[in-house]
């Protein structure tokens, strides 16, 4: 079967849509997130967590006490994960993030928008790590933010992001 381009990207903001559907929009259990790893202090790269073993996260206690929470061009982004992968150079780079299943059309809007248009779709992607009690331990901007690659899964969805500009306070 040969589709165009244009179908194909309409199937995907459909499929993610459908996705983010399925959970509806009152999942708050899917906004705490677990904290991928440590920043190695040089390189802003952050690990990713792993299992050993008998299933031991190797993040521990300091990683689930942490929450995610992610905005798109000032709109809060629900059930994002985990950030990982997290790469700043001279000239921009790049972060993978997992989202589970929740409704957000603005979300869905600059995937699709991203896929067709690339660098021309950036935006600004805010992504703040903080404590149960409310307390940001890190705030990560991420300017001319777009979606390189998006993968759909049974419990959510995984975007690489790549980005010209990045700030982190």
């Amino acid at each position: 079967m040969n589709r165009s381009p244009h179908a194909v990207l309409g199937a995907i903001a459909s499929a993610s849509l459908a996705l983010t559907a399925l959970a509806g929009a009152g999942n708050a259990s899917a906004q705490t997130g677990s904290y991928p790893g440590k920043a190695d202090g040089t390189s802003a790269t952050h690990a990713t967590t792993a299992q050993r073993g008998g299933g031991t996260d190797v993040a521990s206690e300091e990683a689930a006490a942490r929450r995610i929470q992610m905005q798109l061009d000032g709109y809060v982004v629900k059930a994002v994960k985990n950030y990982r992968n997290l790469h700043i150079g001279k000239r921009g780079g790049t972060v993978t993030i997992a989202r589970g299943l929740a409704k957000s059309e603005v979300f869905a809007k600059w995937v699709k928008n991203s896929l067709e248009e690339g660098a021309r779709a950036g935006a600004k992607l805010t992504i703040e790590e903080s404590k149960p009690n409310g307390q940001t331990i890190r705030r990560i901007q991420l300017f001319g933010a777009w979606v390189t690659k998006w993968k759909p899964g049974s419990s959510g969805e995984t975007v690489n992001v790549s980005f010209k500009r990045a700030q982190v306070d």
